[in-house]
């Protein structure tokens, strides 16, 4: 069968592939630029969600351009070469942009790998840092707390708030061991001080677990994306020579 024979198949389904990938590309680019105009660039949060909305629909303009790109073969499949031999030079042709388009894109997702990677961990050490600050705060209102009843126990009035109907029962509670068994007091202290450690461990733990979670998949899609537009805008630069 002559390439001519194939024209009233391949040229429709060319042209509907070339618009498809224009319209994906666009609006990706259209999307993320419309967010850029309300962008907090001094947000770690920001930043990170924008990375990372940008890596997960990083797929888009891929299609978009292998959509572009497969266009491009089926029109060199049914125009005959002297048809296609121009003088013109390729940056002139509109495919020509697209494949630089896919080459720059390529290295805006190798980019995005280290960025991403840089801004969680700054994210996670600002969580680090909430945490120890929280726990430090928890620990110093039980020691608050141990000294007043120290200083109740020392003063005699032990027995007079015993005695005060308006004491909430776990106050109640708290003062009634401390008359039948001072040494409870540190007791009690000891394990809630080990019960605020250990839960303060357990966040760190989640927090680190889910930034290398966080890290390790958006750097692996930001990395194949970025191969994946390197390799359609480096084949058709290549082939548009």
């Amino acid at each position: 069968m002559k390439s001519t024979d194939l024209q009233p198949y391949f040229q429709p389904s060319a042209k509907v592939l070339k618009w498809v990938g224009i319209v994906l590309v666009l609006s990706f680019v259209l999307d993320f630029g419309i967010r850029l105009g309300s962008s907090q660039f001094d947000n770690s949060e920001w930043q990170l969600g924008f990375m990372s909305e940008m890596i997960d629909r990083g797929i888009i303009p891929l299609i978009g351009l292998a959509f572009i790109y497969a266009a491009t073969g089926f029109k060199a499949v049914v125009t005959p070469m002297s048809d296609t031999a121009e003088s013109a030079p390729p940056w002139q042709d509109a495919r020509f942009w697209s494949f630089v388009v896919a080459s720059l894109l390529g290295l805006l997702f190798i980019l995005l790998v280290p960025l991403h990677f840089t801004t969680t961990s700054r994210l996670l050490n600002d969580g680090l840092d909430r945490l120890e600050q929280q726990a430090s705060q928890q620990e110093l209102l039980v020691q608050q707390e141990q000294r007043q009843l120290q200083s109740i126990a020392s003063s005699g009035q032990l027995d007079q708030l015993l005695q005060n109907p308006q004491l909430p029962p776990d106050q109640l509670a708290i003062l009634q061991e401390l008359k039948e068994n001072p040494e409870a007091l540190n007791a009690r202290v000891e394990e809630r001080l080990t019960e605020l450690r250990q839960q303060k461990q357990s966040a760190e733990g989640e927090a680190k677990s889910e930034a290398r979670t966080t890290q390790l998949r958006a750097g692996t899609r930001s990395l194949l994306l970025a191969v994946g537009f390197v390799l359609i805008g480096w084949t058709g630069l290549r082939d548009s020579q």
